[in-house]
């Protein structure tokens, strides 16, 4: 009793650095492509139309829950931020609890600890997260194995796959194995109501509003990447199997935690075959191995989702469920020596990530520099809370004053276009200005032209028609400035460059000159 309750002490101690870290320095990161994302959440409580209107990036149960937030906090930004993290720490709470109590895993002892080391803090606003905690909770409730435990069991993967629709697959795959492990027959149909309501619910919704062609285009949108990086879907994994080798070995002193990712691979590897080839027929309902059997499933299936880039936050969020089964195959082989070896993983991990700079387990560890200077400012309701540098609010203020005084003074410029990598630039002008704009932001680079041309929006009409009609304005990048005196008739336009700041680099605004005269 006393080990338990020292347990859950420990467990708790990290549920609260995690998340309290997670809240503490999302206050200095500036990252408007993740974060600016929301302003798909934001449009939700509008009258526009999700995937027809509406970019929703990933699944959109992730893009509802951030939308009651931001209304229940007036749009500030940061709340989003909160959440994630609070599904970030509830996620590692839930995975030790199940390994030290539910699975009896004694040296899971040792994982608050190993879980913090490899990503402390949150580092997004981002649908991962919320996938994770959703995924954790499921496998609690299942394995609490009682007959509501699966309806819910059932609910919660439905739910995962409307946070993260890739998931489907792996989503109806888990449920058919959880079902044939059952052997009572309530449970089994219970499970699998709990699985098809959200569904039916979701495309109900679709239905009736006519919008599953529009779904339908955002879920399969991993196409353009291998696109992008011009490989079969064979050549992708070979390549990414390649990178990932590379850096588990070369980079092991530096990035050990890729080593740690490989080994969780292999042992789940090994024991998803082990137990389909000679122990699936020995299985009872409240066997381990039944249960170590579903999270080497998800983990393995979790790699998946780090496909796209070799990011920590994705590894820690989805394949890092696989550490209970090597958790359990190192104290089941290797019990003589298990407390040793897991020490000795924690002074590795320990080393790396104690250096106070930015790393890729934790990509947003605030400056010193920051912490002392950077301020917040109220002028915006979206960045109320953050802190950031004077060069970055100068910059954040001016494209608002901007927007403010072209909505005020033009009332012939009805439309603007995000012409940059910059989601905070749309959220700001769409205050004041409409735009017929469907992505957030676009570049002139391959993924956005990719990007557009799967959605059928093609960014270059609207310009044509700014310069037809000189009814709109473009923020953009200094840099495509030759690019965009192709585009527009520069006979009609002038342009505004804005304050040089480290974090946004050089914007500027092009405006209609009979505009430009009246805001300045």
């Amino acid at each position: 009793m006393i080990l338990k309750n020292n347990f859950f002490l420990l467990n708790l101690l990290f549920f609260f650095l995690s998340f309290l870290g997670s809240v503490y320095q999302s206050q200095f990161i500036y990252d408007p492509f993740h974060w600016g994302l929301s302003q798909s959440s934001i449009d939700l409580f509008s009258n526009l139309e999700p995937y027809k209107e509406i970019f929703i990036h990933y699944g959109f149960f992730y893009t509802i829950s951030n939308s009651f937030v931001l209304k229940l906090f007036s749009n500030d930004l940061i709340y989003t931020m909160y959440l994630s993290s609070l599904f970030f720490a509830l996620g590692n709470f839930f995975l030790c609890h199940i390994g030290y109590n539910k699975l009896k895993i004694k040296t899971v002892y040792f994982l608050p600890i190993l879980l913090f080391l490899v990503h402390p803090f949150a580092n997004h606003p981002w649908y991962n997260y919320q996938f994770y905690f959703l995924i954790v909770l499921s496998i609690f409730f299942l394995i609490e194995n009682k007959i509501f435990s699966l309806f819910l069991t059932g609910i919660l993967l439905s739910i995962s796959c409307l946070v993260y629709e890739n998931f489907i697959y792996l989503g109806i795959l888990l449920v058919i194995t959880i079902f044939f492990f059952q052997k009572n027959s309530k449970k089994k149909y219970l499970l699998l109501l709990g699985f098809l309501l959200p569904q039916a619910i979701f495309h109900l919704y679709l239905l009736n509003n006519n919008l599953h062609s529009y779904w339908i285009k955002t879920f399969w949108l991993n196409e353009i990447f291998l696109i992008i990086y011009d490989l079969t879907f064979f050549e992708l994994i070979h390549k990414y199997l390649e990178n990932f080798l590379t850096k588990s070995i070369f980079n092991f002193f530096s990035e050990p935690y890729y080593f740690l990712f490989l080994i969780i691979l292999v042992v789940n590897s090994y024991f998803f075959i082990k137990f389909i080839f000679f122990e699936k027929k020995n299985f009872r309902d409240n066997n381990i191995n039944a249960y170590l059997f579903i999270l080497s499933l998800i983990c393995l299936f979790s790699y998946a989702s780090t496909l796209h880039k070799l990011n920590i936050f994705r590894f820690s969020t989805g394949p890092i469920i696989g550490v209970i089964v090597m958790f359990y195959f190192v104290e089941r082989h290797y019990s003589k020596y298990k407390n040793y070896l897991w020490t000795l993983i924690l002074v590795i991990l320990a080393a790396s990530s104690f250096v106070p700079i930015k790393q890729e387990n934790n990509r947003f560890f605030p400056l010193f520099e920051d912490i002392s200077s950077n301020y917040s400012s109220k002028n915006l309701v979206f960045f109320k809370s953050q802190k950031w540098r004077k060069e970055t609010w100068d910059v954040i203020n001016e494209i608002d004053r901007s927007s403010y005084l072209i909505s005020l003074n033009c009332p012939k410029v009805t439309n603007f276009i995000n012409y940059t990598e910059d989601a905070f630039i749309y959220m700001i002008a769409n205050q004041y200005i409409n735009s017929d704009q469907y992505l957030l932001w676009y570049e002139n680079k391959k993924f956005y032209h990719l990007l557009s041309k799967h959605f059928n929006k093609n960014v270059n009409l609207l310009l044509d028609d700014l310069n037809k009609f000189e009814n709109g304005i473009i923020f953009f990048n200094l840099k495509d400035i030759n690019f965009l005196r192709k585009k527009i008739n520069f006979e009609n336009f002038s342009y505004i460059e804005f304050p040089f700041s480290y974090q946004q680099k050089r914007k500027g605004l092009i405006i209609p000159k009979n505009c430009f005269k009246k805001i300045n």
